[in-house]
């Protein structure tokens, strides 16, 4: 893809001018929308990434939290035993 932007002079109503430019520069039109979508992609694949990684660690933290209050009361239940 050439790196060079036209100019392209369009003097009518706003639809007319876009339309004028999707016709005369498509293929750059195409390239810029084909290359957001994939940009969108990548964050969108790499948010999904970072939300499933801190969900586990909060669920992590969760069952970490549950297990260790567990075996406090199986301690404190055992008769005879030292609770710290």
């Amino acid at each position: 893809m050439d790196r060079h932007i036209p100019l392209i002079i369009s003097e009518s109503t706003p639809f007319e001018r876009g339309l004028h430019l999707g016709r005369s520069a498509q293929s750059r039109v195409i390239y810029t929308v084909t290359a957001y979508m994939e940009i969108f992609q990548r964050i969108s694949a790499q948010d999904r990434y970072v939300r499933e990684y801190s969900e586990t660690r909060e669920r992590d933290k969760r069952h970490a939290r549950r297990s260790r209050h567990i075996s406090l009361c199986h301690l404190r239940a055992q008769p005879g035993s030292m609770v710290i």
